[in-house]
């Protein structure tokens, strides 16, 4: 069984802050081609991502409640982070949100709308973020097919506000809520625990 103490949380942060630090390199080396912006209006992209995050963890509780494939998916993930303390999962939501948002809808995204616009960039980092989340491993494949319809609401969120706040607002909070649903569903008492 994998344990997920501090050790995990300090490599998983490390792992993100990485992640998030060549997004930024790129920007700072190439703001033509790579910067973005976080936001015009905080207070409102804040309070749009929290909608956007409402959507998204509605229809993953649908899907993973409701449908086969969802419940198989639910399952599966939380044996992957079965043992992680709820002191971890708040960590790691800000680290995954922050660092995949400024890597998509950050860097990526105003590198394919420079060169393509913005439905162009809406597409092409959704694919990827999808990509990202378990296309490579036939058992995640459904996740990677709610991670794009994911990305497609996230990258609505960055063509709303023209930032990266609100998207980064709504992954934090999609992973914030789901993680922990994910592993009520799974709780001591199931077989496959």
């Amino acid at each position: 069984m994998r344990r997920f103490g501090p050790r995990f949380v300090v490599a998983t942060v490390l792992t993100y802050a990485a992640l998030y630090g060549v997004a930024e390199a790129m920007a700072l080396l190439r703001p033509d081609l790579f910067a973005w912006t976080w936001t015009a209006a905080p207070w409102a992209d804040t309070a749009l991502g929290a909608a956007g995050a409402a959507v998204v963890c509605a229809a993953s509780w649908v899907f993973s409640t409701r449908t086969r494939r969802g419940r198989a998916l639910a399952r599966d993930l939380a044996v992957v982070l079965r043992g992680m303390p709820g002191w971890a999962v708040p960590i790691v939501a800000a680290s995954a949100g922050v660092a995949e948002e400024a890597l998509f809808r950050g860097a990526a995204w105003t590198l394919v709308d420079g060169l393509a616009g913005a439905p162009a960039a809406l597409a092409v980092t959704s694919v990827l973020f999808g990509a990202a989340h378990g296309l490579f491993t036939r058992r995640f494949a459904a996740w990677s097919v709610f991670a794009l319809a994911s990305g497609l609401v996230l990258g609505g969120l960055r063509i709303a506000t023209g930032g990266l706040l609100a998207p980064v607002v709504a992954h934090v909070l999609i992973d914030a809520v789901n993680v922990p649903a994910i592993l009520y569903r799974l709780g001591p008492g199931d077989p496959d625990a």
